[in-house]
């Protein structure tokens, strides 16, 4: 797992996911580089930014062979989508 964060925050979410190396998950932290932190504030350009960021992502997760999940602090998920995603990627992958 590729966390992507800012310099603040990596100590905590570092502590919040410390549970995850036991299970079996490995977690890579990225620092966001601070031009980037600073157009993502600027609401005339944040939009842009987000919208590239996703892309490039979903390209780096698809040339690494990997599941790509976008999860923003605004997300909130029913607790029956990761079960039902889980349950349908099967039907999917089989195409």
């Amino acid at each position: 797992m590729v966390l992507y964060v800012e310099t603040e925050a990596r100590p905590v979410l570092f502590r919040l996911t410390r549970w995850l190396s036991p299970a079996g998950i490995d977690i890579q932290f990225r620092t966001i580089p601070d031009w980037v932190l600073k157009l993502a504030q600027e609401f005339n350009t944040q939009f842009c930014v987000l919208g590239c960021a996703q892309n490039v992502l979903a390209h780096m997760a698809g040339r690494a062979g990997t599941g790509f999940h976008m999860l923003m602090p605004d997300h909130v998920h029913d607790e029956a989508y990761f079960p039902n995603m889980f349950r349908l990627a099967p039907l999917l992958l089989d195409r």
